[in-house]
């Protein structure tokens, strides 16, 4: 004989049981298709004002990929505009020995992601 379920309640028979998980599961994947509608939303609204923002300053974006973010880049042109001049931050692969300075505004982490030729990742140096 298999044990109880430590979340049943008492004289509570299986089959309810069984139905109120279910209906405590359908609760949850309603409630995470409304998380990622709404995320799904506001990332279509920023997409939207950074392609706005671009247009705006006359400048290129870009689309979105593991290495792109049009978004950010729309932050940057912003920033540009105002006056603001990137940071320069020395970068090194955490593969090879490979060395770059790259310009990051004060509103970006400084792990944005940035990758070596080689594949491997980069990292600020101190």
């Amino acid at each position: 004989m298999q044990p109880m379920p430590a979340d049943i309640k008492v004289n509570e028979s299986l089959q309810n049981y069984a139905i109120r998980k279910a209906r405590e599961v359908a609760a949850l994947e309603q409630e995470n298709k409304q998380l990622i509608d709404n995320c799904d939303h506001w990332e279509s609204k920023a997409t939207e004002l950074a392609n706005d923002v671009a247009t705006f300053f006359n400048t290129n974006i870009g689309e979105h990929s593991n290495v792109n973010c049009p978004v950010e880049n729309a932050i940057d042109a912003v920033h540009m505009r105002m006056g603001q001049k990137p940071e320069t931050i020395k970068y090194q692969c955490s593969k090879c020995t490979e060395q770059y300075d790259v310009d990051v505004f004060a509103h970006k982490s400084p792990n944005i992601g940035i990758e070596c030729q080689c594949g491997a990742s980069m990292v600020p140096i101190n």
